[in-house]
């Protein structure tokens, strides 16, 4: 895809905020179990299938302890400024948490309305797609 070219790659683990290490390493040990398991044939029972059901529980496991270790401290942070009486500081967290702030371009390259500004990503993007093909097939 074009995208893929132009458009650097972000992993998924810099979405998701409670991503560890560790949790790489045990996302990894999962994953090679699974092929373990694989390789073995996909048993339904017996030591494989005990040690693929392990590692999918135990990753699975940690993974939801630090999805709620991350949004307790959310609430915590919370808690304290209430606490505090810190009011200020309360609506400031509570508002980088749950207040999704949405920017909506007014004007490109002159025009405001919303089929001129299709049209001029249109115009711009379908000479990049021509660039890029004739470039593949030469």
């Amino acid at each position: 895809m074009c995208s893929d070219i132009y458009i650097p790659p972000v992993q998924k683990s810099a979405m998701k905020h409670y991503w560890s290490a560790a949790l790489d390493d045990l996302k990894l040990a999962s994953i090679n179990t699974y092929d373990m398991w694989v390789s073995s044939g996909k048993p339904k029972q017996g030591p494989v299938f005990d040690v693929i059901k392990d590692a999918k529980y135990k990753y699975k496991s940690v993974v939801r302890d630090a999805i709620r270790s991350y949004e307790n401290r959310f609430i915590d942070d919370l808690y304290d400024h209430l606490l505090a009486k810190d009011m200020t500081t309360f609506w400031k967290v509570w508002s980088a948490k749950t207040c999704k702030n949405v920017t909506s371009v007014k004007c490109v390259d002159g025009k405001t309305n919303n089929e001129d500004t299709a049209n001029v990503f249109k115009d711009k993007f379908s000479s990049v797609g021509v660039a890029l093909n004739d470039h593949i097939t030469s």
